[in-house]
């Protein structure tokens, strides 16, 4: 038996799973509660969505450095790096707007979990399965639009989960909510190394 033919959560039980998870949503109460006890503005996750101007600066260098490196190859001439104040100009600050920052964060950290080609397995050793990379994308924006009532989300949204987001925040008190409620359901999750099931080398 091969990773495509193990038994699998049908579409509905996947659905019916994550409601039990999260009865209250991605953003409910319990959730805020959990991974941000303080309230959520002021939690550090808030940098996530609110970074300083420091941390913008810091984040335009180190792009522009990356496409440097890349235009350097095509033998492109040298630009010079954004200067502080050239962000400065672009920079403003907006409001915290806390049910969609923790919804957001949320599906995002959950997209790390259920995808990547890592597997959550039920009691019976079936695989809630919600797609790989644009699939489990998907799948949460499909969920989070039947929570907010409105369709505001695509796959796009949670494509490739934190992995830009990250250098910004700390986000380890999310995956513990979420482990301590997979937890909780006796779901059990098996990590796997990053890999695309294109070829069998056998």
């Amino acid at each position: 038996m091969n990773d495509f033919e193990r038994d699998r959560y049908t579409d509905q039980e996947c659905v019916n799973a994550f409601r039990e998870l999260f009865p209250q949503g991605f953003a409910g109460a319990d959730v805020i509660a959990e991974i941000a006890p303080g309230g959520w503005s002021r939690s550090p996750l808030v940098a996530i969505f609110h970074p300083s101007l420091e941390q913008v600066f810091q984040e335009a260098v180190d792009s522009h450095q990356n496409i440097q490196s890349l235009s350097r190859r095509r033998g492109k001439p040298h630009e010079p790096p954004p200067a502080l104040e050239q962000v400065r100009e672009r920079f403003h600050e907006t409001p915290v707007d806390p049910l969609r920052e923790v919804a957001e964060l949320v599906g995002r950290c959950v997209w790390d979990i259920f995808s990547d080609n890592h597997d959550v397995l039920g009691p019976d050793d079936r695989v809630l399965d919600i797609g790989s990379f644009r699939g489990a994308g998907g799948f949460i924006a499909d969920e989070l639009n039947r929570q907010i009532g409105q369709t505001r989300y695509d796959y796009m949204d949670f494509y490739m989960g934190t992995a830009w987001i990250t250098c910004r925040a700390d986000v380890t008190v999310v995956y513990e909510m979420i482990f301590k409620r997979l937890r909780g359901r006796q779901l059990d999750w098996v990590y796997h190394f990053p890999r695309l099931n294109l070829i069998d080398l056998q």
